[in-house]
């Protein structure tokens, strides 16, 4: 089965994204792998990024990573950038995301005990056919992460493409104040420290002045999101 990476990294000091050296890393991460990596910077501190690839097969990304010495990319990827995270999620395709989107959000849940993760997996399941009346032709894309244990720890990835930081914003505003979508402002009940959504974009297709068009107003920015 297919499984969709999604690795967190941050800038080191003195690095930003739109550094020349990066391309040049991020071409020789797909050459290396074989793999069709995006990477997608935020909105709200780009000196985050993500690295976003499908590998044929968990066991695949495992028989890759157990390396006799450690590739080129890999020495390069460290000196500019420091790893905090890695999750998997059973995705066909790199092309099933909402890549194509100026702006993508990226969600990472942890969900509570109990029943908060059946309730969490209901109301998200309902606003899916919303969501993407509001965003096509961009998709939304969730999944729990491969090793979530049902009994115990349950974590979640989302993907939503939109047109801009403050088009997300202003839609779930809208979803608050519209009657038939009253469950919508309890979604974050369910959530557990660690969770995280973060608005980025492509950083090999942005550049600075795209990221102002991106970024709302700061007051709007106050405003919880989904």
């Amino acid at each position: 089965m297919p499984v969709l990476e999604v690795c967190k990294r941050r800038l080191k000091d003195g690095i930003t994204h739109t550094d020349p050296e990066l391309p040049k890393i991020f071409a020789e991460i797909r050459s290396a792998t074989n793999v069709d990596f995006v990477f997608y910077s935020s909105i709200e501190n780009p000196s985050d990024f993500f690295a976003l690839g499908v590998w044929p097969s968990k066991a695949a990304w495992d028989k890759y990573v157990a390396w006799d010495e450690e590739p080129p990319f890999m020495t390069a990827l460290t000196r500019v950038s420091d790893f905090e995270w890695i999750e998997f999620a059973e995705v066909n395709s790199i092309k099933s995301l909402p890549i194509y989107a100026p702006v993508m959000t990226v969600t990472r849940a942890f969900l509570k005990g109990d029943d908060n993760p059946k309730e969490y997996y209901r109301k998200i399941s309902d606003l899916k056919g919303p969501i993407e009346a509001e965003t096509k032709p961009h998709p939304c894309v969730f999944s729990w992460t491969i090793d979530t244990v049902p009994e115990s720890q349950h974590k979640w990835l989302m993907f939503v493409g939109w047109k801009s930081k403050k088009h997300h914003q202003d839609y779930a505003e809208w979803l608050r104040r519209t009657p038939g979508f009253e469950e919508f402002p309890t979604i974050p009940e369910h959530y557990d420290e660690g969770t995280t959504h973060t608005h980025t974009f492509n950083m090999e297709r942005s550049a600075w002045k795209q990221l102002v068009k991106m970024t709302c107003d700061p007051l709007s920015c106050l405003r919880h999101i989904l």
